[in-house]
Formats: C-alpha cells, structure tokens, sequence
C-alpha cells in the first residue's frame, strides 16, 4: 500500500493545478484579502473626506476670495 501523502483527500500540493489559489489565478504569494480591504476602505475614506470638504465650502472654488 503506497502511502497517502500530506493531502490524503486526493490534492496536489499547494501551487498545483488543484489549489484554489492557482484555479483563480492567484499565487500562493498574492496580497491577504484584509490588506485589499484596508486599502479600498482608506480609498473610500479619503473620496468621503473631499466630498465633505467640497460641499462645505472648505476646499474647491471660491475658497480663495
């Protein structure tokens, strides 16, 4: 009987064509989902801070009268 390896379930190794990572095309180097998400909510963030700014009169035209 051959022994069944690290990953009895059937498997390949992390990086192979069964690894989820590689069937989205990810490596198993690609950047964490909570590091994608910091940078979208920080993106956001600064859109809604000019936004605010703008419609409040503090940055946009007319600040310099």
């Amino acid at each position: 009987m051959t022994d069944p390896g690290p990953y009895p379930d059937g498997e390949a190794h992390p990086g192979g064509e069964n690894d989820p990572c590689a069937r989205l095309g990810r490596g198993p180097t690609s950047t964490p989902h909570w590091v994608r998400m910091v940078g979208i909510l920080v993106g956001v963030a600064v859109l809604a801070l000019l936004v605010v700014l703008h419609l409040t009169g503090t940055l946009g035209g007319g600040v310099h009268q």
